[in-house]
């Protein structure tokens, strides 16, 4: 099998079930690192049924991304810690302000305020998650002396809560990961160029700021299909050097494209597991 050289940190498919392979050590089929993106319905039933199996430890759930404005900060901050602590720290954190104006009126909740909302959201999820009693007041969310158990810090694993903010790389944004320095960014567009343009503009408003950063960013390759109108893999592993150079650090494949049958499935599985991954080739 022909082998691709990519310089990422992780390789998943997502949408509406995916896998995901993270660097570090090499993985076999039968035992991958793996990283499920996950919708609001699903996400408590797949956090349960993982099982403490050597597999399940290598399993991830990910929210990409969480419209997150539209749940009350004591809401979420509580699904997540809970979430967190039943995969054993397995749960990645990806939210956003969402785009859609129906969904904030049926919920009776700002839509132009929305990106302040997720602001304030974050930072009082994250006193929640340390303080007992919290305490939080900010123009959107506001309490006194609550207790939200578990708490994030009680995953049993020590392992932190691994963050994306799936949002648009505006001047205005910046401050998310400047509040929260670990987090990634999750770009929607799959377009090098564009990745690129969003990357530099938030590391160059970070450093504006007094923040020298390499963001980490996940975002699709460019897709390729063939003739038939199917996802030609092999074309769309070939894209992935040009997303890395444009910053990709986390590759998610879309299963949308992917013919729903086993054998389909298990070829993207086998193309997905033929890529060598190199850290500094293409970097």
């Amino acid at each position: 099998m022909s082998r691709t050289s990519v310089a990422s940190s992780a390789i998943a498919t997502a949408v509406p079930s995916p896998i995901c392979w993270i660097d570090g050590t090499p993985t076999a089929m039968n035992t991958p690192n793996t990283a499920t993106m996950i919708s609001a319905a699903d996400v408590i039933v797949r956090a349960l049924a993982a099982s403490p199996s050597d597999t399940a430890r290598r399993v991830f759930d990910v929210t990409n991304v969480l419209i997150a404005p539209l749940r009350p900060a004591p809401l979420l901050a509580k699904q997540v810690a809970t979430l967190h602590g039943l995969s054993r720290g397995r749960l990645e954190l990806g939210v956003g302000a969402g785009w859609q104006r129906a969904e904030y009126d049926a919920a009776g909740i700002s839509f132009a305020a929305r990106s302040e909302i997720l602001f304030d959201q974050l930072r009082a999820c994250r006193v929640l998650w340390r303080d007992r009693p919290a305490s939080f007041r900010s123009p959107h969310v506001t309490f006194d002396e609550i207790w939200c158990s578990p708490t994030v810090a009680d995953d049993g694993a020590g392992g932190a809560l691994k963050l994306w903010f799936g949002v648009a790389p505006t001047n205005g944004n910046v401050r998310l990961f400047e509040e929260f320095p670990a987090a990634g960014w999750s770009c929607i567009d799959p377009d090098p160029a564009v990745i690129a343009r969003g990357r530099q503009r938030l590391e160059s408003a970070l450093l504006a700021a007094g923040t020298e950063r390499r963001l980490k960013v996940r975002a699709a390759p460019p897709l390729a299909f063939t003739a038939e109108g199917h996802l030609d893999v092999p074309a769309t592993i070939a894209n992935l050097p040009a997303s890395v150079r444009a910053g990709v650090t986390e590759f998610d494949f879309p299963l949308l494209f992917v013919e729903r049958v086993p054998s389909a499935f298990d070829a993207l599985l086998e193309s997905l597991a033929g890529i060598e991954r190199s850290l500094d080739r293409y970097t």
